[in-house]
Order: C-alpha cells, then sequence, then structure tokens
C-alpha cells in the first residue's frame, strides 16, 4: 500500500490503524488456532512501529520527481545497465560508470 498522506496518521494518538485488529476481532484467520497473519510490529496504536520513527521522518525529506518527459527514459536506462550488477560476471565501476553513460547519451538530448 501507499503510505498515509496526513501527517497525523503518524503522529496523533487518537489515530488507530483500522487494518490491526486486536486479538478476538472478527476477521478471518490465518490459522484454525486464530493466529493473526499479521506478523508486522505495531505500536500502541496499530500503527507500523516504524512510522513514527523512520517513515514519516523520511516522507517529510522526500520531494516530487522531476516533471519531465525524459524521466521514463532515463529511469528505464539506469536500471537496465545497473542490473548488470546482478549477473554471474558483475562489471566494474569503471565498465559500468562508461556503459552508463555511452546508452543514458543514446536516449537523452545534450
Amino acid at each position: 500500500g501507499f503510505a498515509a498522506a496526513r501527517e497525523s496518521a503518524y503522529t496523533a494518538d487518537d489515530v488507530t490503524c483500522g487494518v490491526a485488529r486486536t486479538p478476538g476481532a472478527a476477521s478471518p484467520s490465518a490459522s484454525p488456532s486464530g493466529e493473526s497473519a499479521d506478523r508486522m510490529p505495531r505500536d500502541d496504536h496499530g500503527r507500523p512501529a516504524y512510522a513514527r520513527t523512520i517513515l514519516l521522518p523520511a516522507l517529510r525529506r522526500a520531494v516530487q520527481r522531476p516533471r519531465t518527459p525524459l524521466y521514463g527514459a532515463f529511469t528505464q536506462t539506469f536500471a537496465t545497465e545497473l542490473g548488470t550488477l546482478f549477473t554471474d560476471d558483475p562489471p566494474g565501476d569503471a565498465e559500468l560508470a562508461a556503459e552508463l553513460d555511452k546508452e543514458l547519451r543514446k536516449v537523452l538530448p545534450g
């Protein structure tokens, strides 16, 4: 899912996470014993335990992607070239940089 857009979802103690169910709540169980399939560590309000200390600060520092028709071309090329790092014979830093430069020059103007 997506991160909540309202800061109160991370900070307000009167806001609870509706996905986190209390024990015995009416919901389908993952097993005959009634154990929950939810393995997410949660705070006292049902939010993921990392939401306030990790996710919220990251969202506060986030910036929008650049609005350019070239974003897709850059992203595709960048991901493709970095994908070579996960092969049986990954390139060295200099080789990867040279190949990335060559391929980006093909898809980006100037």
